[in-house]
């Protein structure tokens, strides 16, 4: 009975193991950055440093050899009706209808990168007098796109179709007709689109709203901002083409000579040829947008049941600002605030790199003290209940 106690504390514990682990896979992240230095006392020196790096580079090469080469031969003709007598003579050639179509396709590049930065949000406020209060943030992006394209393709058609070269000669006592059959050729090169790309990226902060507020006289508060973002994007474009067509198509070259007694009559096909060649190459499209702000991200989708955001404008100075700032005296509120924002403002002391309250490293403290605390009281119960049990059974 004390093993299969055992046994049961050990899969209740490794259940309660196992919740907490998949709770945590499943833990809400924070998109924006929010750097934050508030509520320090006075004569205190706070600093925030934030330097992030990405590179992407997309190298893409594509090369094509093609030769397409069609040989064909089609004859109906080169009959002979010679030497008779004492009757009517007659060729009738057949017809010949020839379609021929090469179609190439090759090389075609897409690119898409649509990856922006995450809005930021800096803010100094609440900090007591004579402190010094600096937040420094650096963001470099270098994305570099190459895309080289080469073709070389070669179309070689040669046909040959014959209804004539007929003869009826020496002959007597009887009618002579040559009738040839008609030539109708139809063919089609497409070559496209060969060499094609397609590049869409995405260029930009997304939003940086920064504020100094509401700092103590004598305060000396900074924010430094650095951002660098740089799109290098080369397509280079080589096809070599080459179509050749050629045909020889004869309904003629009939012969009726040395007849006697008789009409003689030699009626020739008609000839069609119907060629058509379209080369669709080397095309290019580089199209470069601006990453959207927050502001236009919700207008673009409204959350369901809340009106879209306004900007909320106060009145009075803005001690400090971007790229640098002097010294409050003795607050003076004012500047721009944004939602995340306004969760700053209600943070508790200290120096963070998110904020102190709507962060998710604070939510993640408190669920996991959260877990801790259901955990440990779990783990009374079940003592409780297996004490209980056996001392009843006793």
């Amino acid at each position: 009975m004390t093993k299969f106690k055992a046994e049961i504390k050990n899969r209740f514990f490794f259940l309660i193991s196992l919740l907490s682990i998949l709770t945590y896979l499943f833990l809400p992240t924070v998109q924006a950055d929010e750097l934050v230095i508030t509520d320090n006392g006075s004569g205190s020196t706070n600093e925030v440093q934030v330097q992030s790096e990405s590179q992407t580079n997309i190298n893409q090469n594509n090369e094509s050899n093609v030769t397409n080469e069609v040989n064909t031969s089609v004859n109906t003709g080169d009959n002979s009706a010679s030497g008779n007598t004492n009757g009517d003579v007659a060729i009738t050639t057949g017809d010949s209808n020839t379609q021929i179509t090469i179609e190439n396709t090759a090389n075609t590049s897409t690119v898409e990168t649509r990856c922006c930065t995450s809005g930021t949000t800096a803010q100094i406020s609440g900090n007591g007098a004579n402190s010094t209060n600096q937040i420094n943030t650096s963001s470099t992006s270098t994305t570099n796109i190459i895309v080289y394209q080469n073709a070389t393709i070669t179309n070689n058609i040669t046909g040959y179709v014959n209804t004539g070269n007929n003869s009826a000669d020496d002959n007597a006592g009887g009618n002579v007709e040559i009738t040839t059959g008609n030539i109708k050729v139809q063919g089609n090169i497409i070559n496209g689109p060969i060499n094609y790309s397609n590049i869409e990226t995405a260029f930009g902060l997304a939003s940086f709203v920064s504020k100094i507020s509401d700092n103590g006289t004598n305060s000396e508060n900074k924010i430094n901002v650095n951002f660098d973002y740089q799109r290098n994007i080369n397509t280079n474009f080589n096809a070599d083409l080459d179509n050749y067509v050629t045909w020889d198509l004869n309904t003629g070259g009939n012969s009726a000579d040395g007849n006697t007694e008789g009409d003689v009559t030699i009626n020739t096909g008609d000839i069609s040829l119907d060629f058509f060649i379209k080369n669709f190459v080397n095309l290019g499209k580089v199209e470069v947008s601006c990453c959207p702000t927050k502001k236009e991200k919700e207008e673009e989708k409204p959350p369901p049941g809340v009106p879209p955001y306004e900007e909320e404008k106060e009145n009075g100075g803005v001690s400090g600002g971007v790229g640098g700032g002097g010294g409050g005296g003795g607050g003076g509120g004012g500047g721009q605030i944004l939602p995340e924002a306004a969760a700053v403002e209600a943070g508790g002391p200290g120096i963070d790199g998110l904020s102190v309250t709507s962060g998710s490293g604070f939510q993640s403290l408190l669920f996991f003290i959260g877990l801790a605390m259901v955990t440990f009281g779990g783990k009374i119960a079940t003592n409780e209940l297996f004490q209980n049990t056996s001392e009843r059974k006793k």
